[in-house]
């Protein structure tokens, strides 16, 4: 085993450096995230947004329902409610804040353009929504959505599947949409006169497709603001397995178009909290209580502002109830941010992992060639399927390109280094080991029985050549006098025993030579009684 150990550990040490330092520069992502893509697609029935508390809740739906309310200076809101709105928010801090409707803005002085921007400067981040429209007979693409909108860079699969749309009906004031993020809130369909949302009330439209490029939702870009992660990094699927990824911590699973599944309790997901409270002076303080309320649900969450007047509810759900577009935003964005989170296994644990695979590892040097690279097979095996396992679990992955690297270096070593230490004919003369010094007694006695054998052997061939005579009736004839012929045939038979006893030492001498070429092959002959060179 000493060999395959000298030979096993270096290697394992150079190629463990080499895959950390390709890992920290990013060279293994796409390896890891092909794992976790598999891991998912394995286990996507747990990927479910659960039913939760109040208390829990990220989303707030700040709802403009009173046309009629004395808080509002004008209906659509202005830019003077806007930048009410927007001041009064700052105390509460929240972490995004999504405004569904088109923030147009046009009539306004500017000086409320002004008070506007000053405000929205003062919250964390701001995304605007813009309607988009899908015509099949217009050919002409507006050069200005390529410079207001943002596409993903990261997008794989099919396309063609995406719901496609050829423009937008309108764009935030110039002011109002400095520095800000822009999303569509819905694409309408000139063909039929409904938007996606009324054709699929249960279904969310997550991306929409322009020419070659796909462009993210109000929603999902709600969603990456406050996952603090940018387009570039996000990673968006279609077709098979179709899902988006955010950072490497979070998968919401989508069907093939790239539209999410609602839950039916989407609703119980989202605060509804009247947008009248935030213009009344000291209405948002009075919704401040000891368990929660208005105060715990905005600070540090996501807001979304949207018209949830009668008139504003054109969607109707399953169940027949009618919802606005900005509350049906709302749920969207409240079903990706409840996604369970997908970890990975903290460091100290990982290094775990690693020693129990070169434990493992040790193992399988122990064994024979064969039985060790199937034993290292099986062993990596076992590593996949637990890692499979956990991640069915608690959503908690490793890199299996250490372990399983571990493990191929084992079963190759333990494939072409012999198990035991090879030896010279000239060590084995010179330097013999205490334990076959002990031993040595036991080779002389046995050579002497072999000896033995040998002149036995010699004696009955030789009788056999005298046809059959016995040392008796040697005896019986000298008794009768035939001393002369007696006399040859002793003499005779003196020069047969020594040439017999001869033959016998020659093979014993062979015995022993054959004994130790078996030993430099790392045998053990039985009879000489040779220990094991590789002990």
């Amino acid at each position: 085993m000493i060999p395959r150990l000298i030979v096993f550990f270096p290697a394992a040490a150079v190629a463990v450096m080499l895959l950390l330092n390709l890992e920290d520069r990013g060279r293994l992502a796409p390896v890891n995230q092909t794992y976790v893509e598999w891991l998912i697609a394995n286990t996507r029935h747990g990927f479910e947004t659960t039913e939760a508390s109040g208390q829990a809740e990220k989303v707030v739906f700040l709802a403009v329902s009173d046309p009629d309310a004395l808080v509002f200076e004008d209906w659509p809101l202005n830019a003077l409610d806007y930048a009410i709105l927007f001041n009064n928010l700052k105390q509460f801090d929240p972490g995004v804040v999504a405004v569904h409707p088109l923030l147009d803005l046009s009539g306004s002085g500017d000086l409320a353009l002004r008070s506007v921007n000053r405000a929205a400067l003062g919250l964390s981040s701001v995304i605007l929504g813009v309607p988009a429209v899908y015509d099949p007979n217009e050919e002409f693409v507006d050069p200005i959505i390529r410079h207001v909108l943002t596409p993903l860079t990261h997008v794989s699969g099919d396309l063609d599947l995406a719901l496609p749309f050829t423009g937008i009906l309108g764009l935030p004031h110039e002011r109002a949409r400095v520095q800000r993020y822009l999303g569509f809130n819905h694409v309408y369909n000139q063909v039929n006169g409904l938007t996606d949302q009324q054709e699929r009330p249960d279904r969310a439209v997550l991306a929409a497709r322009l020419g070659d490029d796909l462009y993210p939702s109000l929603a999902l870009e709600t969603a990456l603001l406050h996952a603090r992660t940018p387009l570039a990094s996000t990673r968006f699927r279609l077709g098979q397995g179709a899902g988006v990824f955010i950072r490497d911590d979070r998968f919401i699973p989508l069907n093939a178009d790239g539209s999410l599944d609602l839950p039916d309790h989407a609703a119980n997901l989202v605060v509804k909290v009247d947008a009248a409270e935030l213009l009344t002076a000291g209405g948002p303080i009075d919704q401040v209580s000891p368990d929660g309320g208005l105060l715990e649900a905005l600070r540090g969450n996501i807001a979304v502002i949207g018209y949830d007047d009668p008139a504003s509810r054109t969607i109707e759900l399953a169940d027949g109830s009618l919802v606005s577009p900005a509350e049906l935003t709302a749920r969207t964005i409240a079903t990706m941010v409840s996604m369970p989170s997908i970890m990975r296994l903290p460091m100290p644990y990982q290094y775990l992992v690693a020693g129990i695979g070169m434990l493992l590892c040790l193992v399988c040097l122990r064994l024979p060639r064969r039985r060790a690279l199937t034993t290292a097979l099986l062993f990596a095996f076992l590593n996949i399927l637990a890692g499979f396992l956990v991640f069915q679990v608690v959503a908690v992955w490793w890199s299996l390109t250490v372990p399983v690297t571990l493990f191929a270096l084992a079963g190759l070593v333990g494939l072409l280094v012999p198990l035991r230490r090879l030896r010279s004919r000239a060590s084995d003369d010179d330097d013999q080991p205490e334990d076959e010094d002990d031993d040595q007694p036991e080779d002389e006695d046995d050579d002497q029985e072999d000896d033995d054998d040998e002149e036995g052997e010699d004696d009955d061939d030789r009788s056999d050549r005298d046809g059959g005579e016995t040392p008796d009736r040697d005896r019986a004839r000298g008794s009768r006098g035939e001393t002369g012929g007696g006399n040859d045939r002793d003499k005779h038979d003196d020069q047969g025993s020594k040439a017999g006893r001869s033959r016998g030492k020659d093979r014993a001498k062979g015995r022993r030579e054959k004994g130790r070429k078996r030993q430099t092959r790392g045998g053990r002959d039985p009879k000489a009684g040779v220990r094991d060179g590789g002990k």
